[in-house]
């Protein structure tokens, strides 16, 4: 039987942790927004130049080259960002120097790291493709088998939908389905980017060890996921400045989390932050 861990235990440990590491944490935040706000200004010229007609071919090129950078940047700042809050985590002391090059000297993960993204996406991307087909042939369903000239009450069909109470029903069903789906998988598949920069696992090894270390505990996840929204919205209601200490108080609290389930499906690392 798995130990459970503790949500309460979770978020206090990130309130300990915060304290201690209010350098690190702005830091961090510091290269997270500028790193932000470069792409995004790089992304407006590249609009500017795409008005011009002449111009818009060589705009979209631009476009395209600079979401790409920004893709592989921020996957080195995410492993950088895994990293240092892991080290927060397990009491390491960090100075600022440590955590500006932790963001940024992880490089040796950037190829798993997309490769797991891309796979990600891919399922995700596979599980709206079924949603749109499950909900295309069960509008399609009655109308299989009419005639031609029944078939042109397809489009009042279609017109008339939110008036139509039982096929509102089917929609919001598979709706239904289709989130609680997404929402399940996105849980169990949550910490493939700390094991990658954690135990250097590949995309495929990663994706299975969350399923592993999440398999007997997904609903206290889901508490754990709520609560983690929670403290959000408080620290964004705090004036908005709140939010600056919410996010790193989620952080470690998601790192303890992490360590928490690792030890249990690998008892060797258990022994790295009770």
């Amino acid at each position: 039987m798995q130990k459970i861990f503790s949500i309460k235990e979770a978020f206090v440990s990130g309130f300990d942790h915060l304290g201690n590491n209010i350098g690190v944490f702005a830091a961090v935040f510091g290269i997270l927004f500028g790193s932000q706000a470069v792409f995004g200004g790089l992304g407006g010229v590249a609009g500017v130049i795409g008005a011009a007609p002449v111009l818009a071919l060589p705009a979209l090129f631009l476009r395209f080259s600079i979401n790409a950078v920004s893709f592989i940047v921020s996957m080195l700042i995410t492993a950088g960002l895994l990293k240092v809050v892991l080290q927060v985590y397990d009491g390491k002391k960090l100075e600022l120097s440590d955590a500006v090059r932790e963001l940024f000297v992880n490089h040796k993960y950037l190829v798993n790291l997309v490769l797991a993204s891309m796979l990600t996406g891919l399922i995700f991307l596979g599980l709206a493709a079924i949603f749109l087909a499950v909900l295309i042939l069960t509008m399609l369903a009655p109308y299989l088998n009419l005639n031609v000239h029944a078939a042109f009450g397809l489009k009042a069909f279609f017109l008339g939908l939110p008036h139509n109470l039982s096929a509102l029903a089917e929609f919001i069903g598979i709706a239904l389905v289709f989130l609680a789906t997404y929402i399940y998988l996105l849980t169990r598949i949550s910490f493939y980017m700390y094991l990658i920069v954690d135990k250097d696992l590949g995309p495929v090894e990663s994706i299975k060890k969350s399923f592993e270390m999440t398999a007997e505990n997904f609903w206290k996840l889901i508490g754990f996921q709520l609560s983690y929204f929670g403290v959000m919205i408080i620290g964004f209601l705090c004036c908005c400045i709140g939010i600056f200490a919410a996010i790193p108080v989620c952080w470690v609290a998601r790192a303890y989390v992490y360590r928490k389930l690792l030890a249990e499906v690998t008892p060797a690392s258990a022994g790295q932050n009770p």
